[in-house]
């Protein structure tokens, strides 16, 4: 397994764990190398230290640096590499996908038979280009096949994700095949032995035994969840991906657009995406208003995508819409915070000054990863119009926010802290320990420490009534928002004796 970020660490510590095979996690990074042999997970995900652990221990997974090695002794090859978007055009980064390649190619055996598997979310064509390099670099009589085979999963659920998949797919090199459907029985793929028989002379057939060692990679998930393994050609794997991904991202975005809507019209978005997503049609997964989505795969699978699209002369409108869409709305979401601390006076010079607590700087709850987050956009904007930022998330990395931010935010261990004297306390991720929290405090035990009675929940962790005769405005995602009342304002300046305190509730 080539990679050990997301895809690579948790598909290798799976596969060792399902389907009790030897796996070897490559990574150029040293000092990440010897982490994980020293039990240190590079990132934070739910199941998987854990998960790793147990199998290096029953020595089915180990970690190296050695590349040349580890490919020589493996049957199957997966490059899990990360493929960031391309500076200036958005389409995906494949250097370190070609590199991989290469270097495959310079160490496979010969002779016998090695198959490739493409398991990095890479536009249309690029399986054939991994084979082109391969081959090249290949010694003569070297055996091998690549083929396409993209991962579903979700940081934050993503062993559940790898260990419970709704589907498999696997793109095999074919001049035209349809998709065909694979439902294994018990000791299929056990004919992949025939993969490694150099002797096999004018009958050895590469595709079929890359379709062998698949089935019996995936075979044991597959028989115990009873799931359907696709088999594809790989520009149908390749697009399968991308198109999923940007499924999503279209449903997401229309969530918050009809969330825009609700608020105008006195509607809550809450009540409409619950019940359309009962339509078994749509389904109510991602219909999650919020304040946009982000992380490392919708993002950059959806300017991807657009972009191949465009290079191919079928340009996807929908899906560029939906790129430009996600962007203002983060951007009106910052907006709306800023003017929620200065109770919502059209006048963005007033924002100068403000203290605005923020909690949660990750993407999504259940993961440390702040790439392409949403909050990270959000504070960059407040910090501009020259808000005082002091934030906090459980699991997110200081020195990674402090790369992404600067010196120009307080970053604080505790909703308490984040609380404290701000000019309202914004929700961006949806971790559960902020609602706890906030429950625990009450609006009494937050009023104590900030300095205005704001609340903006950009993840709509409450009900509006949740927050209904606290003495707090309470701003929400596609619902209208909940005023404090005239007493309750009197009430609170009477008790805020700060110098300068400027109380704007209605």
């Amino acid at each position: 397994m080539i990679g050990t970020g997301y895809v690579g660490l948790v598909s290798g510590a799976c596969f060792a764990d399902a389907a009790h095979c030897q796996v070897v996690c490559v990574d150029s990074n040293v000092g990440k190398i010897e982490a994980l042999e020293r039990g240190e997970m590079p990132i934070y995900e739910p199941e998987l230290g854990e998960l790793v652990q147990r199998n290096v221990a029953a020595g089915r997974l180990r970690f190296s640096t050695d590349l040349p090695n580890s490919v020589q002794q493996a049957q199957v090859v997966f490059i899990a590499v990360g493929t960031p978007s391309r500076r200036g055009d958005g389409h995906a980064d494949l250097s370190y996908v070609f590199r991989a390649a290469e270097a495959i190619g310079r160490s496979l055996r010969s002779p016998g038979f090695t198959l490739v598997v493409n398991k990095s979310t890479v536009p249309v064509g690029t399986a054939r280009r991994v084979r082109e390099l391969v081959a090249r670099n290949a010694a003569p009589g070297a055996r091998f096949e690549v083929v396409s085979n993209p991962e579903f999963l979700r940081q934050g659920t993503a062993v559940r994700d790898f260990m419970h998949p709704e589907r498999v797919v696997i793109g095999v090199p074919s001049d035209r095949e349809p998709a065909a459907v694979a439902q294994f029985a018990p000791g299929d793929g056990d004919h992949a032995h025939r993969a490694l028989d150099p002797d096999q002379g004018s009958h050895f057939d590469a595709k079929e035994c890359a379709r062998m060692l698949m089935a019996k990679l995936y075979g044991p998930i597959a028989r115990a969840k009873q799931v359907p393994i696709l088999f594809t050609n790989v520009e149908e794997a390749e697009l399968i991906k991308y198109a999923a991904n940007a499924f999503l991202a279209m449903k997401l975005e229309f969530a918050n657009e009809i969330a825009d809507l609700c608020e105008v019209a006195g509607a809550d978005i809450s009540a409409v995406t619950h019940a359309i997503g009962l339509d078994g049609r749509i389904g109510a997964d991602y219909l999650q208003a919020g304040p946009g989505f982000g992380g490392s795969c919708l993002p950059k699978d959806t300017r991807a995508l657009a972009r191949i699209a465009q290079e191919f002369w079928r340009p996807c409108r929908l899906v560029e819409t939906v790129i430009e869409g996600n962007e203002a709305r983060k951007r009106r979401i910052a907006q709306r915070i800023a003017l929620a601390a200065v109770a919502e006076r059209a006048d963005m010079n007033q924002v100068y000054g403000r203290c605005i607590g923020i909690l949660g700087l990750t993407f999504k709850a259940h993961t440390d990863d702040i790439r392409d987050s949403p909050a990270i956009f959000i504070v960059r904007e407040l910090v501009e119009l020259g808000a005082r930022v002091r934030a906090y998330d459980p699991r997110v990395s200081h020195r990674e926010v402090r790369q992404a931010l600067g010196d120009e935010i307080e970053l604080v261990q505790s909703v308490h802290e984040a609380a404290a004297g701000a000019d309202v306390l914004a929700v961006l991720t949806e971790w559960p320990e902020f609602r706890e929290t906030c429950a625990a405090l009450g609006p009494q035990g937050l009023d104590k420490l900030m300095r205005q009675r704001v609340l903006f929940d950009a993840r709509n962790l409450w009900r509006p009534v949740d927050w209904q005769g606290s003495g707090f405005t309470y701003h929400s995602i596609g619902r209208p928002t909940l005023y404090a009342t005239a007493d309750e304002t009197v009430e609170k300046a009477a008790l805020d004796t700060s110098p300068g305190a400027v109380h704007r509730f209605r």
